[in-house]
């Protein structure tokens, strides 16, 4: 975008003091024609300008504009020169005083509006003046420039999301170009959604005359004072370079930053957000394609959402885009808990993002009363979808705890499936089985004499609750059903003996309880620590290694 105004405007100075050579005293009406001429011979026919001076040492032209919409408007150009520079097509200083230019990128790249034409033959060749010079004709090409300044310019960008403004001060001295801007407030239209953009102060510093060019850019939002900085390098010659970038560690607080005050467009998703955040990455571009990659590191981050709840999580995910956003394969963090309705705690999760936005688990381990539960399996935005949670080596003791009936114990390992359904924010186990070993166990009921009152002299309460006292399991079986976040029903199968009750006498039970099963999850509490492979991936953040995009 700076190449594209630098050409266009040595261009118009090129013209302006060309003319100035042969043009000396009280000839501005006629250099004004010569310029509007050259313009058109290089199709720009929409264009008006006033020269205010021609002189041996300074040329101040001013009301410049070009294109049908005037793409391109000047107040005032101020040259600065030497007769001896002239002849070498050289011009000591350019001041420029509220320049607008307005530019449009969409898949074809960026343009320039009717002004194109004017782009496309800037570039004068050896070879096209030497044909020009045998047809007779003037061939006016842009002067080499000594320092540029450009008090206040003001940049409009038409994208495919919206109109993005940029507005600042441009200086060119000693081969040097120094960029001050800021960008004004805007509203983006991201997939039929209105999405609120904060201003950014930008600063940027680079060497035009090295090749390839060398730049450095650093960003800050005055609302949430986040700051990020870029470095990199673009062919002037081949429109190709690539850029690394990396932004402040992000400390998210209850009463402080939020997600949504850098991008509301999470706000109907995110309700809350403590932890730190890093985000670092690359870019790089050709004509004709882009490519991202985009590494965001989570640190003892919670959050809180309308669909789940995260508790400590730690990772780093790899993004590629533009857009539409997706990972590679193998992504990893750990979280202390996950809370859908189900809570499962102290879990390791590998997925991948889809361009399609489809999540696709590809491991999921958790810890739960004492064993182990596995998943994996796809989810799909805006669908229901299905998972099947594994069950392996469950300690009933630890279950038995999180059931609020007193008086009762047991021990024995349980291992099955938990079918889930999610729908919307609601989240089924459908006959769900846990089943226990053969190494069997023991089942304690022993409740204190209220509950034994409660029997009210029923025979069978009473026998029932004389052989659970001291309970050997031979079969156990529990099936969950229902909506986590509601009454779910929980039936126990139980065979086995007492032998201190009817001399040992096989017996069977069934009991159904009806219980919120996300509360009574929720009561488990196990150890957490990140794996070792995750805080070496996040440790690499600090040393300010990442890859470049592939």
């Amino acid at each position: 975008m700076a190449r594209h105004l630098v050409i266009v405007l040595l261009l118009l100075l090129g013209i302006a003091v060309a003319s100035g050579l042969w043009l000396q005293q009280n000839l501005e009406p006629q250099a004004e024609r010569l310029i509007l001429a050259e313009l058109a011979r290089r199709g720009v026919s929409d264009a008006s300008l006033h020269v205010v001076q021609l002189g041996i040492e300074r040329a101040e032209v001013e009301a410049i504009r070009l294109g049908s919409e005037d793409e391109l408007r000047i107040e005032r150009v101020t040259v600065d020169y030497s007769a001896g520079g002239l002849r070498q097509r050289r011009v000591d200083a350019v001041r420029i005083s509220g320049i607008e230019i307005r530019l449009r990128l969409d898949e074809q790249g960026l343009s320039l509006g009717s002004l194109d034409s004017l782009l496309a033959s800037a570039a004068v060749s050896p070879a096209s003046e030497a044909a020009a010079s045998e047809a007779g004709e003037t061939a006016v090409s842009p002067l080499q420039l000594g320092d540029l300044l450009i008090e206040d310019f003001r940049v409009t960008l038409d994208v495919p999301v919206g109109t993005v403004v940029v507005v600042g001060r441009l200086e060119f001295a000693g081969g040097r170009l120094h960029i001050d801007a800021r960008t004004e407030p805007f509203t983006a239209a991201v997939n039929g959604t209105e999405v609120p953009i904060q201003a950014l102060e930008i600063e940027m510093t680079a060497e035009p005359l090295e090749k390839p060019m060398p730049f450095q850019i650093s960003l800050r939002d005055p609302v949430a004072g986040v700051v990020g900085r870029a470095r990199g390098h673009h062919d002037l010659d081949a429109s190709a370079g690539e850029l690394s970038f990396e932004f402040d560690p992000l400390h998210f607080e209850p009463e402080g930053l939020q997600p949504v005050t850098l991008l509301p467009l999470l706000a109907p998703w995110i309700q809350l957000a403590e932890g730190r955040l890093e985000v670092r990455g690359a870019v790089r571009w050709k004509p004709g394609d882009i490519h991202t990659r985009v590494e965001v590191a989570f640190h003892d981050f919670n959050l809180k959402s309308l669909a789940v709840d995260l508790g400590l999580l730690n990772g780093a995910v790899t993004l590629d885009g533009p857009w539409p956003l997706s990972t590679p394969a193998g992504q990893l963090f750990s979280v202390a808990s996950v809370d859908f309705g189900l809570q499962l705690t102290n879990g390791l999760v590998r997925f991948r993002l889809h361009a399609d936005g489809s999540i696709e688990l590809e491991q999921g381990r958790w810890g739960f009363a004492g064993g182990l539960i596995e998943t994996e399996g796809r989810l799909n935005p805006g669908q229901d979808s299905e998972l099947l949670l594994r069950v392996t080596n469950v300690e009933l003791s630890e279950l038995l705890a999180l059931v609020p009936l007193d008086g009762l114990s047991g021990e024995g390992r349980l291992s099955g499936q938990l079918p889930v359904s999610l729908r919307g924010a609601d989240i089924f186990i459908e006959n769900g089985q846990l089943r226990g070993s053969e190494a069997g166990g023991w089942l304690r009921y022993r409740p204190d004499d209220s509950v034994d009152a409660m029997g009210g002299g029923n025979e069978g309460f009473a026998l029932a609750l004389s052989a659970l006292e001291n309970f050997h399991w031979t079969e156990l079986e529990l099936t969950l059903n229902g909506n986590t976040r509601d009454d779910s029903v929980v039936t126990f199968h139980i065979a086995g003996a007492n032998p201190d009750y009817l001399d040992g006498h096989p017996v069977e039970f069934n009991l159904k309880l009806d219980a919120k099963l996300a509360d009574l999850l929720r009561k488990s509490v196990v150890s957490y620590e990140i794996p070792a492979q995750i805080q070496k991936h996040l440790a690499s953040f600090g040393a300010g290694q990442h890859q470049d995009p592939e």
